[in-house]
């Protein structure tokens, strides 16, 4: 990966976004990248935010952004008009790209649904220098069709009833209807020079029909298949910045000021991209409400590798409906992960290691600067883990929120694969139904699934049900082992100081069997607890895909702190 640099959060046109400024002596054309949709994006932001470094690096100025309505951006994307508004987005930021800079020319890059946005985008305009797609959707029918079928595969109806839900994100049915309109083969070249990325004949096709060069992109997999496998395409990304520093370089340009990304929402709360940490690297999102005394400080980190905004925009969702009742909630990406950068001291995997621990004590500090006094810490996966970890040096903690927490210890060293079989694999019995999955297969080919850590998993939770008799005969001798005690003690201290503790887990998380396993069926020994408590909610899975499962998940944790919040 190349080497960081921050980006700055940006307003551009209508939507929030980074740009990457350009470095160095020469001055090249701006690019503009228009990212794909729903878990795809996920799955690419640190790549897409790699290539607009590398490209920045050569002297590019380069925007990243989220379309309105997606990511951190305004709106909302099940609103009506969802694509027209997509779409309108994309003309907002060149418009916005070629006052800043002074540019009379721009590249504009699209990466799967992006691509095919950026082309409708493109018809007609003189503006469009050169174009890129990677991976593009050729066919927006084909497209609606294989979301239907995922769609059905997951069993996951929309929130209203109507249209689909695909890992997490809600699409109605006009939505789909309006996807399917798009065709890329029937458009005119988007630009007069252009460069397809092609996984199959049908976008190689693309490339000839508008006469574009084309490339092989044989790594597309192991770059969107989801966030935590990610792996940046090193040769295409390379090929592709040599592509863009062959194109003619413009006459002249200015410095870039685009104005800072704040937003006041209809209901009058502020939404403002901050940066913040000891050497700014965290990257976040300061929602304040309209009233001017906030009730508590609520901190939002993200869940595993997702970007902030979160699997299906869950953290986005929570934070806004934390604000609406109140609260000055900070959404943020943790070190290494969405737009936060890994500090300089930072070694190996940042994934369960102190540096994510120093991450949640600095967003609180941020949030005493609303002038809170009260928090309230939501932390999902390893997040969870870095919470519970980090709790007891939170002074003014009131209430702490432990979604799917998988692991209660971490030795220093272990491999990620471990935990990162159990929330791939989920319950011991999904083990022979993932064996069914395309994914599951194409990745043991690859050899990008450990199986030694899954059978360690296996035997694990087996022996961890085997050995509950013996537990509890240990519970009465009060001999239970060390591990277990020292969770339950940190749990305890916890309770001593009135801290609402709330696990929270989908019935089938394997997060279920670390709780019995410390704690005893249904969590027994943590009953005498006043202030502790363990919540499953049905249709939950380790992400929250489900729309109706999120839906009961927030409404307790509003609940939870309005059941902290200081009085009026």
């Amino acid at each position: 990966m190349a080497a960081e640099t921050p980006a700055r959060a940006i307003r551009i046109g209508s939507c929030s976004g980074w740009h990457h400024a350009r470095r160095g002596e020469v001055v090249r054309l701006p690019v503009i990248l228009c990212a794909p949709f729903g878990v795809e994006a996920l799955a690419t932001h640190l790549g897409w935010r790699d290539l607009a470094d590398r490209l920045a690096g050569q002297g590019h100025d380069v925007i990243r952004f989220d379309y309105e309505g997606t990511g951190l951006s305004p709106g909302d994307w099940l609103e009506a008009g969802a694509v027209a508004r997509w779409e309108a987005s994309i003309v907002s930021v060149i418009d916005a790209v070629r006052t800043a800079l002074g540019a009379d020319k721009i590249v504009l890059a699209g990466l799967r649904l992006g691509a095919t946005l950026a082309a409708q985008v493109a018809q007609g305009r003189q503006d469009v220098a050169a174009f890129v797609a990677l991976a593009p959707v050729v066919s927006g029918r084909r497209y609606a069709r294989e979301l239907k079928a995922l769609a059905q595969m997951q069993g996951e109806a929309g929130s209203s009833g109507a249209g689909i839900a695909v890992y997490g994100y809600a699409l109605p049915q006009a939505t789909l209807d309006a996807l399917a309109t798009l065709e890329m083969s029937t458009l005119k070249a988007p630009a007069p020079q252009g460069l397809v990325a092609a996984r199959n004949e049908g976008e190689a096709g693309l490339a000839k029909s508008w006469g574009f060069k084309a490339c092989a992109f044989d790594d597309f997999e192991r770059f969107a298949e989801n966030p935590t496998h990610s792996q940046v395409p090193e040769a295409l990304f390379k090929h592709l910045a040599q592509w863009c520093a062959a194109l003619e370089q413009p006459a002249a340009l200015g410095t870039a000021h685009f104005p800072a990304a704040v937003f006041t929402a209809p209901d009058g709360h502020i939404e403002e991209a901050v940066r913040f940490g000891a050497q700014d690297h965290l990257s976040g999102v300061l929602l304040r409400p309209a009233t001017p005394d906030p009730r508590l400080g609520v901190v939002i980190a993200n869940a595993g590798r997702n970007p902030a905004a979160g699997w299906g925009r869950q953290g986005m969702e929570l934070a806004r409906l934390a604000v609406q009742a109140g609260h000055v909630a900070l959404l943020f990406d943790l070190s290494g992960i969405g737009d936060s950068l890994i500090p300089p001291e930072s070694e190996g995997e940042v994934l369960y290691s102190d540096t994510h621990k120093n991450d949640l004590l600095s967003a609180v500090g941020a949030l005493k600067a609303q002038l809170v006094e009260r928090f309230f810490v939501v932390g999902a996966c390893s997040s969870a883990y870095a919470a519970l970890q980090v709790a007891a040096e939170i002074e003014g903690l009131a209430g702490l929120a432990l979604i799917n927490l998988l692991r209660f210890h971490w030795r220093k060293g272990e491999s990620l694969d471990v935990a990162d079989a159990q929330t791939s694999f989920r319950p011991t019995e999904a083990y022979g139904r993932r064996l069914f999955q395309r994914e599951t297969w194409s990745r043991l080919i690859r050899g990008d699934i450990a199986v030694l850590p899954i059978a360690k998993t296996i035997l694990g939770r087996v022996a961890n049900r085997a050995r509950q008799p013996l537990l509890a005969l240990l519970d009465t001798l009060g001999l239970r082992p060390s591990r277990e005690r020292e969770a339950l003690r940190w749990l305890e201290a916890l309770d001593a100081r009135k801290v609402r503790t709330t696990f929270i887990h989908g019935p089938e998380d394997p997060g279920v069997a670390e709780m019995t396993a410390y704690f005893g069926t249904d969590a027994k020994l943590l009953a005498p607890l006043a202030h502790v408590q363990w919540v499953k909610i049905d249709g939950g899975d380790h992400s929250f895909s489900s729309v109706q499962g999120r839906a009961i998940r927030d409404k307790l944790l509003l609940e939870e702190m309005a059941a902290v919040q200081p009085p009026a």
